[in-house]
């Protein structure tokens, strides 16, 4: 993995969606999912804000500059 991809994973705290929190939280969504045609396989990592999961795929982050995902997660958190 490139280690400004690692950089931003860490800083923003985000977590691997691996089985367990794909079956703790992200399946009891998946119909909502399928049904706005969103394929969350392509989501690698997420982060909890109040019990509600935000999903981060790869590309998104490696394309968004830290400065604006730190400023969204501030704005997630109110």
């Amino acid at each position: 993995m490139d280690n400004d991809l690692q950089n931003k994973i860490d800083v923003l705290g985000l977590q691997a969606v691996d089985e367990t929190a794909y079956n703790k939280d992200l399946k009891p969504h998946e119909e909502t999912y399928k049904r706005a045609k969103i394929d969350i396989n392509r989501f690698k990592n997420y982060k909890l804000y109040g019990g509600e999961h935000m999903l981060y795929s790869i590309e998104y982050i490696e394309r968004t500059p830290i400065e604006e995902l730190l400023k969204l997660i501030r704005l997630m958190q109110y």
